[in-house]
């Protein structure tokens, strides 16, 4: 058996540098970052890395959730005809959805958190390599009227943001709040709509809406799925 001696890993972004590498094998994203020339734009600390295999298992991780999900739908029962009757039009609902899901692709972003040491990230044939640009903007998504990017201003919290574009579609306490850093962490803003410092240049506000559906575990379901496409792919999948 042969291994090779070498991998190759796209570099792409906000740099000067080659936008293909060949690395030693076993080389680590340190190794990597040291050959890299940033421009004055590069956000060095927003390193962004994707990989195949961890899409790959982030789409088979999707795929067992909805089916999961259509499997409870479907063998939901009613206790009277009219509850079945309109069990079964929001289960057709649900069904659709499903099937928009299922063709989402996750981006298989290693998620690179504050701190973590680039020495012990070894590199993989075909991995690649993001530096994204410093943006003065903030991103909001999902269940707003006017889903836009807005010029950072550090005196606005999450809820003005959210504000500028439009507000929300339904009462506020009806949606899951969160921001993706530019490095492709999340975090739940539900209880800190009011915190100035949390919002940050480049950040991405994604506003979910909680499904209403009449099952409990049904709703709880499709919030993950609604969960695991946000994270994966960084899209908004509503119902």
């Amino acid at each position: 058996q042969l291994r090779a001696n070498s991998i190759s890993v796209d570099v792409t972004g906000e740099h000067d540098s080659a936008y293909e590498m060949v690395l030693p094998w076993g080389a680590s994203l340190k190794d990597l970052l040291s050959q890299v020339k940033y421009t004055r734009l590069s956000n060095q600390g927003a390193v962004q890395l994707y990989r195949k295999s961890v899409a790959s298992r982030q789409k088979d991780m999707l795929m067992a959730s909805l089916a999961a999900l259509e499997q409870s739908v479907l063998t939901a029962r009613s206790a009277t005809n009219e509850g079945a009757q309109l069990r079964k039009a929001e289960a057709e609902i649900i069904i659709q959805w499903i099937e928009k899901a299922k063709k989402v692709e996750p981006k298989g972003q290693v998620l690179l958190s504050d701190g973590y040491d680039a020495s012990k990230i070894i590199l993989q044939q075909g991995d690649r390599i993001v530096v994204p640009s410093k943006r003065n903007l903030v991103m909001v998504h999902g269940e707003v009227l006017f889903p836009t990017a807005i010029a950072y201003n550090q005196d606005l919290d999450t809820q003005d943001f959210i504000n500028h574009a439009g507000g929300t579609t339904a009462d506020v306490d009806d949606m899951n709040i969160l921001i993706m850093k530019p490095n492709g962490t999340f975090k739940n803003m539900n209880d800190d709509l009011g915190d100035e410092d949390e919002v940050s240049p480049g950040d991405e506000i994604f506003v979910l809406a909680k499904p209403d559906v009449k099952s409990l575990q049904i709703t709880k379901d499709i919030m993950q799925v609604i969960y695991q496409v946000a994270v994966s792919a960084a899209v908004v999948l509503t119902l």
